[in-house]
């Protein structure tokens, strides 16, 4: 069966037996004539002239009433599809003629096996359902208002998608039938909708039958005409319906015989697809949900039944009769469902105003009554939906569904409808009553949550995980082993194909034929292996059911990556614990699945764009994330985030082994990878060293005047180096004295030896790409003199051989490749010796070293194996005479085989010279250029010889059509057909060729033939000859037509094609060159330090030691030690969370998700100004206008036309806060002075505050409509105000008077000095003292006041965080708020107020280190501390810093700032999720001097500057309940990464 298509049957044979064998159908002959209601006719509908005698007489025998038994069975002869030809549609139901009886429990089980039955009909082949909605109602027309119906349909199909439910109906084209079938026919989604009609009265049903005799065939034609049924008449089969159920009891023309055949069917679907809990024993059915739309007398009787039965009923009140009746029962019945004789009386009256029919009778009527009255009964499963609500219908199904089932076991089920029809909503409802109800012990709550979690994965609900994590459920406990591999086994309705073709692929790659169920955790990682084909270890090897993972989300996302849940997988990614690493390998594992799906001819092509699509996205987060790590750490972090190995993964899977590994171009070329390989292109020699310098020292040589990197020491050798010291120098005092930062710098970074030097000098990837070059260059030198030079100038070993001495090195250094090729095939990713073997050679360059090597070792052994004719001494030395034929009179011997086989590698090394060019940007390029094209032009050759074959054997034959003249044998023919015409398409003409071939058949018995050659005229002969004068014009139309095709449009052709390549590969040049590099610099970082031939020795030396380290292990084998974690790798992890953090908060806030916001608000907008207008004219427009509220997404900015409008359309908002009539001050002065300005109403306060922070200036007053610097004020005057400091060595502190190396560094970011860009953009300097000019405005006091320097002082913050948590260990919740409390490090200020830890950053100092500076001093106190508790303190913090988030960059409204210097500030969060880092700190005690503590978020607090602001924007990000209330819901700004001004930006919804 092919995976991904399933035909309607996949054995026409089979099907037709399957069917006839197991499913029956009443038979057309009557064995009892009974009278029936109608005059000659019989019970069974026929006439009576339909019936044989002996029925009749039988019929007179017995007096009993007309069953369905008078009808035998019979094998069903009435099954197929159903072609619906006057219908416009492409659906061809499946459907199927049954008898009645078939509701045994035999009977049954057989309907269900035709159903599911993969090669019958198959229907949960692709997806199962997960509910059962069955819809009753009036079979005849009704009425129903369009919008109702229109609301009805899609509410019924949307709801049914959602969900994958399966419509079962009454499957005619009349009524509630009619329309359910029209409504999933015009939904835009393929919905299973079950038809179960009575047989008997199927109008042209005779036309579904097959005759006795005919072939079977698959499909029948049914001609529907459209018309509809009348009471007790036939009725057409809706043609939109998926599968039709037939019952047929034996009569004709009789409504409601498939009732109980309905009814068995759907109770045994519900025990069909029941569906088992995960982690539990329990079962759960499937859900059904019966739906009365309108409905006749009959419908309260089935409804009332279907309650007994407790399935819910949801009843569509304003759908009218029955639906109706029972609505308005509901509403007047009391809490007991009881009805009042007041209540009776009224839906009496009800009844017969709706039943008005004659044929219903009072009693009738009364029945209606009675039944509605038992459905009151089961008044819990009775839902009421009035399509005039506001409610979805979806929701109302979901709702009837959960309520239908209050009972403690079932609380499971619910929770999986919910996610099922993914309702976070309700989802959330849910967990909160199993958290809080104390009915619920901890150990059922648990299961519940934990069963949830488990569902929402299997289904991809994935934003339903949060709901999970936020009640203590964490996803590391959560992931065991057991739990995964239940995950990949289970089956997926709502992704079945991906599924599917998970487990083909798995079978496929692993060779194995077990079931799903049976297949292991350890199979899918080697299927991850295999797919990602490199140094991977299988991650789930000997691995325990009970095991936990470190990196679950890591495991989920290759989960939902392995299975197609690319939406899944996008959602958990930021999430990971190695997000980077699993970017690559998720990236890697898309491409194959393109690569996959290419080879499946049955799998939608989309497919494979959809995967490659996803695979670019991963790569694009991998690159994106990386960028965030320079700017965040150091060069050092960053490469260690490069160039650690992943434990989980195996022993060479550093981020830059996955990525070559993984073929990520973009990853490679991106510029920290690409300054991590200049970096280990260099190895240890310094950056400042330039590539002239080290080559020159290479060659004298003199490595040793060179300038090398400073090594570092570990933390443990400099430990231990300090205790020696101690030991030496006996004075702890002294030491902990002289132990500054700058001493321990000089400790844990050393010079290098002469020794190590010369070490380091020779193991330079560059060193030894040099000494490659120049070696490989001098070889081809030596090679090209052996093949040109004679032999007697070449001195032979002895006189008795045919080598010389050049050839003897030449052998040297072709062996000493051996081992080069040998090392890179068992360094490549293959895992076997075979795939190995093949991967090596796939590169072109190691087919041609192969090549070389293999024409070279023939040659030289043929040389060695043959005797020399001859020798001789010339020039001092033996040569030796080779006897190479060259004449035609001697024969082709071994030696010139051999000399052949020398010129052959010869050249294949001169084209592996071409894989030097990789390291230069202007040739590397080139030589992917050339291979490219080379395949273009292979195409074209192909190409080309058509045209050469079709005009070379044409002009052949109509040259010389009697073959006279010269033999026509194999190499003349070679000549003609190909060489002739291909050296005319490349410009060699050569038409004396062809005349002459036109002579030696045309010249027979002619004059012009007979003079000598040199005086033949062609003319001549074509005048004597006639029939030679056609073949020979007819040959020249030819050769014009060839030349033309061949020589102008060919050739323009390749030349467009070659263009057409050129400009692709151009576009993308930069890249290919830095992946070239980048692959050239990791070879060589992996090769022995000396060059070919010398590379031989160290490589017999690397082969004896490790034959003895073998030796060793085997003979004093020890107990095996486990491989421990790299202590790096923790903090390589950490850094890849902080660059994953850090990029999650820009992508968020990318632009195309602001257009998007903003288009939603414009529409929002367009409607409320549509509703105005309709309600306003004349005047009252623009007042009207101006009173709509404005919710924006950015910042709000006025511009010119927005500051001068007349005060009179100025609407006036209710009562605002003082702050926001300040800043509305604002606005108005400026609006009156016609300013345009391009930034958000924004002000300063306590940049404003008298007196001036530890002084006893006093600043000169400004109002808040005279802060902005566009506001002219000839008044302002400010005071002046530097505070004394002293100039630091290291140029902290600027002078009084602005220098002009200072002011040339405003607004940039000097190589040596502080960084001078401002957040908010370039600022303005003054003119006369080049004074920088605060962009928030006026501050009141000019100078530099206490600040170090001119302009921005840039400062970084440090917000560190954790969760509240209460005595039991359970985070502690906000009020009325689900969210958990956030408390963070604050320091106490001198003054007694509290801040957050942070400083200035110091020169050339990165911000990482400022915050581990400042926070070790501030929080820890490590100022007070010995010297040994401070570096205690100190490696602390290093190791706990690293997964910070960047929350804020911008202006700090700080009391010292001035006109002319100002405070800024990047504030960085760093959360402490599990308790286990920050939260273990010792913090200084109130006593020291500073203190610390952890203080809980309060709307209270009163903190210095504005970091309330910044701590609400942590609340945001952290998702924690947030008390401070400064920032409107609505505005979207909170949502935003930072505001580069620095504070709230209020919205300025009034002015004066």
């Amino acid at each position: 069966m092919d995976l991904f298509h399933l035909d309607w049957r996949n054995s026409e044979d089979h099907y037709d037996h399957w069917i006839s064998a197991h499913v029956t159908q009443k038979s057309e002959k009557c064995r009892r004539y009974v009278e029936g209601s109608k005059k000659d006719c019989c019970g069974c509908g026929r006439s009576i002239a339909r019936h044989k005698s002996e029925a009749i007489k039988k019929g007179q025998k017995q007096s009993d009433p007309w069953s369905s038994e008078d009808c035998p069975n019979e094998p069903t002869r009435a099954y197929g599809r159903i072609q619906f030809t006057k219908e416009d549609t492409d659906q061809t139901p499946n459907f199927v003629r049954v008898s009645s009886d078939m509701t045994s429990h035999e009977g049954m089980t057989k309907i269900l096996d035709l159903m599911t039955n993969e090669t019958v009909w198959g229907m949960d082949e692709h997806k199962s359902p997960n509910l059962l909605i069955s819809i009753t109602g009036g079979a005849g027309d009704f009425k129903m208002d369009k919008k109702l119906r229109r609301d009805f349909a899609k509410g019924l199909c949307a709801a049914a998608k959602s969900s994958n439910a399966w419509l079962i109906t009454g499957g005619t084209d009349t009524g509630v039938m009619k329309m359910v079938g029209d409504a999933v026919y015009n939904y835009p989604a393929d919905i299973t909708t079950i038809g179960v009609a009575t047989w008997g009265i199927v109008q042209g049903r005779d036309k579904l039958l097959r005759s006795k005799g005919s072939d079977l065939a698959a499909e029948y034609t049914f001609e529907y005409d459209g018309v509809k049924s009348s009471p007790s008449c036939k009725a057409p089969l809706n043609p939109h319906h998926t599968h039709f159920f037939l019952v047929d009891d034996g009569s004709e023309g009789s409504f409601g015989k498939e009732i109980e055949f309905r009814a068995e069917l759907e109770r045994r679907l519900v025990e069909r697809f029941t569906r088992e809990i995960s982690g539990s024993d329990k079962k759960v059915p499937l859900p059904i949900l019966q739906v009365l739309l309108n409905g006749g007398p009959n419908s309260a009787a089935t409804c009332a039944v279907t309650l007994q039965n407790d399935i819910p009923l949801l009843v569509i009140k304003g759908s009218g009769n029955t639906a109706d009746i029972i609505a308005e029962a509901k509403r007047l019945s009391d809490s007991r469902g009881q009805l009042s004789e007041r209540a009776k009386e009224i839906i009496m009256d009800k009844i017969n105003d709706t039943f008005t029919d004659p044929r219903h009778t009072q009693q009738s009527k009364e029945i209606i009554l009675t039944n509605t009255e038992q459905i009151l009964e089961k008044g819990h499963l009775l839902t009421i939906y009035s399509l005039d609500d506001q409610d979805e219908l979806e929701d109302a199904l979901l709702q009837a569904l959960i309520e239908a089932r209050t009972e403690a076991d079932s609380i499971v089920e619910q929770l999986n409808m919910a996610i099922v029809w993914n309702r976070k909503d309700l989802a959330e409802r849910i967990i909160d009553f199993v958290v809080s109800s104390p009915l619920i012990d901890d150990e059922y709550q648990k299961l519940i949550l934990l069963t949830g979690l488990e569902n929402s994965l299997l289904h991809a609900r994935y934003s339903f995980i949060d709901i999970f994590t936020r009640n203590n459920i964490e996803m590391k406990t959560f992931l065991t082993v057991e739990r995964l591999e239940r995950l990949y086994r289970h089956d997926d309705t709502d992704n079945d194909l991906g599924k599917k073709r998970f487990f083909k692929l798995l079978k496929h790659k692993l060779n194995i034929n077990q079931e799903e169920e049976d297949i292991s955790l350890e199979d899918i990682g080697q299927l991850i292996t295999g797919i990602l084909q490199g140094p991977f270890l299988n991650p789930y090897k000997d691995l325990n059911k009970y095991d936990t993972f470190d990196n679950p989300y890591d495991q989920l996302v290759l989960y939902s990556v392995l299975n197609d849940k690319k939406s899944m997988s996008e959602y958990l990614w930021p999430l990971c614990h190695s997000p980077i690493t699993t970017a690559l390998i998720v990236y890697r594992i898309f491409n194959f699945h393109a690569e996959y799906t290419c080879g499946l001819t049955a799998y939608d092509n989309d497919s494979e764009e959809s995967a490659r699509e996803a695979a670019r996205l991963f790569e694009k987060w991998s690159c994106d994330s990386l960028s965030k790590c320079s700017r965040l750490f150091d060069k050092d972090d960053t490469y260690l985030l490069l160039w650690t190995r992943h434990h989980y993964w195996g022993q060479r899977t550093t981020l830059i082994d996955i990525a070559l590994t993984v073929s990520s171009e973009k990853f490679l070329a991106h510029g920290s990878v690409q300054n991590f390989f200049t970096d280990l292109w260099k190895g240890e020699i310094h950056s400042s060293q330039t590539l002239v310098k080290c080559m020159a020292c290479a060659i004298i040589p003199c490595p040793l005047l060179l300038k090398y990197e400073k090594r570092e020491r570990s933390s443990e050798e400099i430990q231990s180096l300090i205790k020696r010291r101690f030991e030496k120098s006996g004075s702890k005092e002294d030491l902990e004295r002289n132990m500054t930062h700058e001493a321990y710098e000089r400790l844990r970074k050393y010079n290098l030896t002469w020794y190590q030097k010369l070490g380091a000098f020779y193991s330079a990837p560059m060193v030894k790409f040099g000494y490659t070059l120049v070696w490989f260059i001098l070889y081809l030198g030596i090679y090209s003199y052996t093949l040109v030079e004679p032999y007697k100038n070449q001195c032979a070993i002895n006189r008795n051989s045919n080598i010389s001495w050049y050839e003897l090195y030449l052998m040297i250094f072709v062996l000493g490749t051996i081992p080069t090729e040998i090392f890179q095939v068992i360094r490549n990713n293959a895992t076997t010796f075979i795939n190995k073997i093949i991967e090596h050679f796939s590169s072109f360059f190691n087919i041609i070293d192969g090549l070389a090597v293999l024409t070279y070792f023939t040659a030289f052994f043929i040389k060695v194996f043959t005797k020399p004719v001859a020798s001789g001494t010339s020039v001092g030395c033996d040569f030796v005479l080779r006897d190479i034929a060259v004449s035609s009179s001697e024969s082709f011997n071994s030696l010139n085989l051999a000399h052949i086989l020398h010129v052959l590698s010869f050249i294949f090394y001169v084209i592996r010279l071409m894989d030097f060019f990789k390291m230069s940007e202007s040739m590397g390029p080139k030589v992917v250029m050339i291979f490219s094209m080379f395949v273009d032009l292979i195409f074209f050759i192909l190409l080309l010889l058509l045209f050469v074959f079709c005009y070379s054997v044409g002009v052949q034959a109509i040259l010389r059509p009697n073959k006279m003249g010269k033999p026509f044998d194999t190499d003349y023919m070679f000549h003609l057909i190909f060489y002739r015409p291909y050296l005319m398409a490349m410009g060699e003409f050569g038409m004396e060729d062809f005349i002459e071939d036109f002579k030696l058949d045309h010249c027979s018995g002619s004059a012009a033939c007979k003079v000598e050659d040199k005086d033949f005229v062609l003319s001549d002969l074509l005048q004597e000859n006639s029939i030679g004068s056609v073949h020979y014009y007819t040959f020249v139309a030819l050769t014009i037509t060839y030349i033309m095709m061949g020589n102008v449009l060919l050739v323009n052709l390749l030349i467009a094609i070659f263009s057409h390549t050129y400009d692709l590969l151009e576009e993308n040049s930069k890249q290919v060159y830095k992946v070239q590099r980048a692959e050239m610099i990791y070879e060589y970082s992996h090769r022995v330090s000396l060059p070919n031939p010398f590379s031989l020795i160290q490589h017999l030396y690397i082969f004896f030691r490790y034959l003895y380290k073998e030796c060793r292990r085997v003979c004093c084998a020890g107990p095996s030690v486990k491989d421990e974690i790299n202590p790096q790798f923790h903090k390589m992890t950490k850094i890849e969370r902080a660059c994953v953090d850090e990029y999650m908060l820009f992508r968020d806030e990318d632009e195309e998700g602001f257009i998007k916001d903003t288009l939603k608000d414009i529409k929002k907008k367009v409607k409320e100004i549509s509703t105005t207008l309709d309600n306003t004219s004349g005047g009252e427009m623009l007042q009207a206008l101006t009173n709509l509220p404005l919710t924006q997404s950015r910042p709000l900015t006025l511009t010119r036309q927005q500051a001068t409008l007349p005060r009179s359309s100025i609407a006036t908002n209710p009562p605002i806060s003082e702050r926001q009539q300040r800043l509305n001050a604002v606005a108005c002065a400026l609006r009156k002075r016609t300013v345009s300005i391009g930034q958000p109403i924004e002000i300063h306060f306590d940049s404003r505050k008298s007196k001036y922070p530890g002084s006893d200036i006093v600043r000169f007053p400004v109002p808040d409509e005279k802060v902005p610097w566009q506001i002219e004020w000839d008044e302002y005057a400010p005071p002046e105000y530097t505070r004394d400091k002293k100039r630091n060595k290291n140029m902290e502190v600027d002078g009084e008077v602005i220098s002009d190396h200072i002011a040339d560094q405003f607004n940039s970011y000097p190589s040596h000095g502080p960084n001078r860009i401002s957040f908010m953009g370039e600022y303005d300097l003054e003119t006369e003292t080049r004074r920088p000019i605060n962009p928030r405005g006026r501050t009141g006091l000019r100078g530099k006041g206490k600040l170090k320097r001119w302009g921005p002082n840039q400062m970084a913050d440090v917000i560190v965080t954790k969760f509240k948590k209460d005595e039991r260990g359970k985070k502690v919740m906000g009020k009325n708020s689900k969210k958990p409390v956030l408390e963070f490090v604050a320091v106490k200020k001198k003054d007694g107020s509290w801040s957050l830890p942070g400083g200035i950053i110091k020169h050339d100092e990165k911000i990482i280190r400022t915050i581990e500076r400042e926070f070790g001093e501030e929080a820890l106190g490590s100022l007070g501390l010995e010297a040994e508790e401070r570096e205690e303190a100190r490696v602390m913090v290093k190791k706990a810093f690293g997964m910070g988030i960047t929350i804020y960059e911008g202006y700090v409204d700080d009391p010292r700032n001035t006109d002319n210097a100002w405070f800024e500030t990047t504030a960085i969060n760093y959360h402490d999720s599990d308790g286990s880092s920050f939260a273990q700190f010792p913090l200084a005690s109130e006593e020291d001097a500073p203190a610390a503590k952890w203080i809980a978020l309060d709307s209270n607090l009163d903190l210095y500057a504005n970091y309330e602001w910044i701590l609400e924007k942590v609340c945001f990000h952290r998702h924690a309940y947030c008390p401070i209330k400064r920032i409107d819901k609505n505005n979207k700004l909170m949502k935003q990464r930072s505001s580069k001004w620095g504070m709230v930006v209020e919205q300025v919804d009034s002015m004066e």
